[in-house]
This record gives C-alpha cells, sequence and structure tokens, in this order.
C-alpha cells in the first residue's frame, strides 16, 4: 500500500505533497529524491556535506529544509523568499533563524487536511500511529481537533 497523500501544495512551480507513513506525517517534493517529518523539521540555510539523505551533491550554502538535527533533507534551491514563506506556511515548518512556535505544524492548513483525514478514515490512520518519535501525540491531536 502506498503512504496516502493528505495534503499537497504547488508552490513556486513545485508541488509538495504531505503523506502518512509508518514513522508519522512526512513531507516530500513529487518526483524528487528525499522526505522531512512533518513537525519535526525546519527551513534553514546550510552548506551541506557531500553525502546526506537527498542525495545531491552540492558546495554553495542554500535553503533546505532541514532535520531537527540541522541535516539536509529536501533541496529548497529554486524557490525564493516569498515561496520559501508559502511553504512554511502551508505545511508548518518553522525557520531556523525565526522565534516561532514549535507547534507551527498543529496550526498549519497542512494539519487540517490530516485532521480531516484521519476523521474520515480513523481505522486506517490508527495503523500509522504506532510509531510517533517525530511528532510525539499527532494521531490523538488530529483525531479530536475539529
Amino acid at each position: 500500500m502506498s503512504p496516502p497523500i493528505f495534503h499537497q501544495a504547488r508552490i513556486g512551480g513545485q508541488r509538495f505533497e504531505a503523506l502518512l507513513t509508518r514513522e508519522g506525517p512526512v513531507l516530500q517534493r513529487t518526483n524528487k529524491p528525499g522526505s522531512a517529518p512533518l513537525g519535526g523539521c525546519v527551513l534553514a540555510c546550510r552548506t551541506p556535506s557531500a553525502a546526506y539523505r537527498s542525495g545531491e551533491v552540492v558546495g554553495a550554502e542554500r535553503w533546505w529544509i532541514a532535520g531537527a538535527s540541522g541535516t539536509p533533507l529536501i533541496s529548497l534551491k529554486n524557490l525564493g523568499a516569498p515561496e520559501r514563506e508559502q511553504l512554511s506556511q502551508e505545511f508548518g515548518i518553522p525557520f531556523a533563524d525565526r522565534e516561532e512556535e514549535p507547534e507551527a505544524f498543529f496550526e498549519s492548513p497542512a494539519f487540517l487536511a490530516l485532521s480531516a483525514w484521519v476523521q474520515a478514515r480513523p481505522h486506517l490512520a490508527l495503523l500509522f500511529s504506532s510509531q510517533e518519535e517525530e511528532l510525539p501525540n499527532w494521531y490523538a491531536i488530529a483525531s479530536q481537533a475539529a
């Protein structure tokens, strides 16, 4: 079974999808390598090493969706500042260099879509809630949101 897509948005000519996996909600770009745990990632400007999860080798500093440890996961090299803001708002991904609420995901359109998906499919959603390491209690919060 493919991971269900519960939210998607086109930003800067690229399509981003929020999926539900056994590890919890994650974000990916359509047809591109790399994914990031929603609620456990940030938008950050980084200079990555040659080896990291998304497989793209670069040397210059650029914008990424990075994991909680700062590891670059999804390249945002073709997104300008307005598109990064839109991505942040749409999926509740905070900027690493700003004072923002760590619970931004729970206030985003992506979380509202996840809540609707969970409430429409509670038994299926429960199967995906077994590992909540990156975003603890997402299932309980989504199933109670109205």
